[in-house]
C-alpha cells in the first residue's frame, strides 16, 4: 500500500468508524476483559510497542479528552491517565493474540530487544510527523485518529511497524492512534450511540505529533491505565 492508498484507508475507516455506530453497532466484546460494567479497568496483561507523547502533546489531547467526558463521560470508562497516552507501533502478547501470555512476553521480550539492538538502531534519529483527521469509534474506545504528515513519515512508520512484524506477525494495517476512553462493556441504546457520534463529530483535535523513534519502547501493561517500561530503544 503507498502512501496515497494508506491515507485514503484511514480517512475510509474514519468516515465508516461513525457511520457503524447507528447501523446496529455493538460494542466489541472482548471489551469486557479490559473494563467492568461499571468502567472501572479490569487487569489485562501483554507487552507492546509503542512511543509516549511529550508534555506538550500530553496537554494538547488532555483537552480533547475532557472535552469528550463532559459531553459523554458518563457512556465511557475511566478516563485514562494522561500519562499512558502513546501511540502503539505494534502490539504483541495479549489475551486476544495468546493462549500463554507470560510465556510469549518471554519470548517477545528476547526477540524484540535483538530488534532494537540491531535493525531498528539504524532509525534511532528519525522523526515521524503524525496529523490528526479526527476522532474516530474503534469499537472498543473512542481516540484520535492520524495519518503520517508526508511520505517519508509514512515510510519510515510503515517500516518500523514491518520490522516488528517479522517476529510477531499480525496480518493486519496499523491505525495510528491516540486512546482518549474505552467503552463499557453494555448494550448502548440508538440515542446514546447518536450522543457518541454527535460528540465524535463536535469535537475538534487538529493537532500534530512528533514521534522519536528514540523513544520507542517495549511496555508491559497490567491494565489499559498501568504500563512498566521494560526498554526504550535509546537506552539498549
Amino acid at each position: 500500500m503507498n502512501y496515497y492508498n494508506y491515507v485514503n484507508f484511514q480517512k475510509e475507516i474514519n468516515k465508516n468508524s461513525r457511520t457503524s455506530l447507528i447501523n446496529n453497532w455493538k460494542v466489541t466484546e472482548g471489551i469486557s476483559k479490559k473494563v467492568d460494567s461499571k468502567g472501572y479497568y479490569l487487569e489485562f496483561i501483554g507487552n507492546t510497542t509503542l512511543i509516549f507523547l511529550n508534555s506538550k502533546e500530553i496537554a494538547m489531547v488532555r483537552k480533547i479528552q475532557q472535552q469528550l467526558y463532559s459531553q459523554i463521560g458518563e457512556l465511557l470508562a475511566t478516563p485514562l491517565n494522561p500519562d499512558t497516552f502513546h501511540v502503539t507501533i505494534h502490539d504483541l502478547c495479549n489475551p486476544y493474540t495468546s493462549k500463554d501470555v507470560y510465556s510469549c512476553m518471554t519470548n517477545t521480550e528476547e526477540k524484540i530487544k535483538k530488534l532494537f539492538n540491531s535493525t531498528l538502531k539504524k532509525y534511532i534519529n528519525i522523526t515521524i510527523k503524525l496529523e490528526s483527521i479526527g476522532l474516530f469509534n474503534g469499537n472498543s474506545a473512542i481516540g484520535i485518529q492520524f495519518i503520517p504528515s508526508t511520505k517519508k513519515d509514512f515510510d519510515s512508520l510503515i517500516d518500523t511497524y514491518n520490522i516488528i512484524d517479522t517476529v510477531f506477525p499480525l496480518n493486519s494495517t496499523l491505525i495510528p492512534h491516540v486512546t482518549l476512553g474505552y467503552y463499557k462493556p453494555i448494550n448502548y441504546s440508538i440515542e446514546e450511540r447518536k450522543r457518541i457520534v454527535k460528540a465524535i463529530e463536535d469535537i475538534k483535535s487538529n493537532i500534530s505529533l512528533n514521534l522519536f523513534i528514540k523513544n520507542l519502547s517495549l511496555q508491559k501493561f497490567f491494565s489499559m491505565n498501568e504500563y512498566k517500561e521494560v526498554f526504550t530503544l535509546m537506552n539498549l
